[in-house]
């Protein structure tokens, strides 16, 4: 079933989200990884050039939920060059939601509400030097701020829990090497640049983390890999987005 986008709110009016782990996705026949998202709208990374006014069906898993939208593309320009001989150029385009299929519409706004809950977890998170918790456990959670509405109107709460300043670890990267047979290298480093057979990560993601992301490395296309290094250089460009497996 078909929900028109004219009944969804201006997308001007929404704030996007930016997701804490990026998300495999396919516009039409297009691999891409998804940045930043409301319930009107997206932000996408890519490596082919979209027309602006391009119509296509846009397509994520997430929560073990299926999400179809029909999109028009808004904006496109170059965000990148890579370097070397196996590089390619990274676009990246906005997205205009204009039709839903089925329950997409009340599946985004659940997702949407659960990446500001989680966002304001983790930035407590790792403010104090916590590292990667589950969110049951972090302060923000156990104190009542983020219930399944969203925000508590408690401000005064809220803000003796955020701090003023965020804590800056370096820990490093793990870098994932694919050798064959189903058989990994992984290493520490402190070199953020990324293998041409694997992919390399902050040395902060958890392993069961790693581990699912050299399973979807493993059995995925040349394309896909493409894709899932693109999320890992985004991953240490950008802190708060890191790589979520394709399903």
């Amino acid at each position: 079933m078909m929900t028109p986008r004219r009944e969804r709110p201006e997308r001007r009016r929404k704030k996007r989200i930016q997701l804490t782990r990026a998300i495999i996705a396919r516009y039409g026949a297009t691999g891409a990884v998804l940045l930043d998202i409301t319930d009107a709208g997206a932000r996408i990374e890519h490596f082919s050039r979209l027309d602006l006014g391009k119509r296509a069906r846009f397509r994520f898993d997430w929560n073990t939920r299926v999400i179809e939208v029909d999109a028009q593309v808004v904006s496109c320009r170059v965000h990148r060059f890579s370097h070397g001989d196996k590089g390619a150029t990274v676009y990246q385009s906005g997205l205009s939601f204009t039709e839903f299929v089925g329950d997409a519409a009340t599946a985004l706004k659940d997702m949407v509400a659960t990446y500001v809950a989680r966002s304001l977890a983790e930035q407590v998170a790792n403010a104090r030097g916590i590292g990667p918790v589950t969110e049951r456990n972090m302060p923000v959670f156990r104190s009542g701020v983020v219930a399944a509405t969203g925000l508590a109107e408690d401000q005064e709460k809220l803000r003796r829990l955020i701090p003023d300043a965020e804590i800056v670890l370096d820990r490093g990267y793990i870098r994932c090497r694919f050798v064959s047979h189903g058989r990994w290298e992984k290493k520490w480093s402190r070199d953020s640049d990324q293998p041409e057979d694997g992919f390399t990560v902050p040395a902060t993601e958890s392993p069961e983390h790693i581990d699912q992301l050299c399973e979807t490395y493993q059995r995925a296309t040349q394309d896909d890999r493409r894709l899932i290094q693109l999320m890992a250089r985004l991953s240490i460009d950008n802190p708060a987005v890191t790589p979520e497996p394709v399903n």
